[in-house]
């Protein structure tokens, strides 16, 4: 679970990642196509594991703009994903102070949530992991084929950091191995995979990168 200098993209609660709107120079919660090419715009720093507590960590832009962010601090959730806290003891967020980060339904960041719930949970994904998340999602890049031989897919966010596909719940916590995987096909490549579900089980694919 160590990351050492590794940028991670925060995925949300909801099924989206933590972009940087340019052009009004803000954070918003929206879908990427990472495995078309997108980039999200904000990355976090700093990220050594990704189920501790109290380590000091930054948010940092792909493309720079003059919009300040605050110092955070990570807490641990026990769940596979991590809740960021604002630190800043002075400037322009010293007032959120202490305050949790969370999503909104909308896309909305919010900075300063009371309580860590489940909107306030995000999984750090490294790019490689996004990539093959991506990918799962994505119409025509992957043959994903059932150990009976049918071909499913792609799959679609279903919240609560899970992917449904074919009928089944799959928990995306517990399958980043999986997902770094396929984020390092190349095309015409393949693995195989054993998928954790939600609510037990697990779900057998190949899959194909085709593009």
């Amino acid at each position: 679970m160590n990351g050492g200098h590794t940028l991670f993209w925060l995925y949300d609660w909801f099924g989206r990642f933590l972009d940087h709107d340019t052009t009004a120079d803000s954070p918003i919660f929206r879908p990427v196509p990472i495995a078309r090419g997108g980039v999200p715009g904000l990355a976090l720093s700093g990220l050594a594991n990704r189920g501790a507590a109290g380590q000091d960590v930054a948010l940092v832009k792909h493309i720079s703009a003059p919009m300040p962010l605050p110092a955070l601090s990570t807490e641990a959730t026990g769940t596979g994903a991590l809740a960021l806290r604002a630190t800043d003891a002075a400037g322009p967020y010293a007032r959120l102070n202490g305050g949790i980060l969370g999503a909104t339904p909308e896309g909305v960041l919010l900075f300063d949530r009371p309580h860590i719930q489940a909107w306030e949970f995000f999984a750090a994904l490294t790019p490689a992991e996004a990539l093959g998340l991506d990918l799962l999602c994505q119409d025509g890049l992957l043959e994903l084929t059932r150990d009976t031989g049918a071909r499913v897919g792609p799959a679609r966010h279903a919240g609560e950091f899970c992917l449904e596909l074919d009928g089944a719940r799959v928990a995306v916590l517990s399958c980043l191995e999986d997902l770094a995987r396929l984020g390092h096909l190349a095309v015409g490549g393949a693995c195989d995979l054993v998928l954790p579900l939600r609510d037990g089980g697990t779900l057998s694919l190949t899959c194909k990168k085709v593009a």
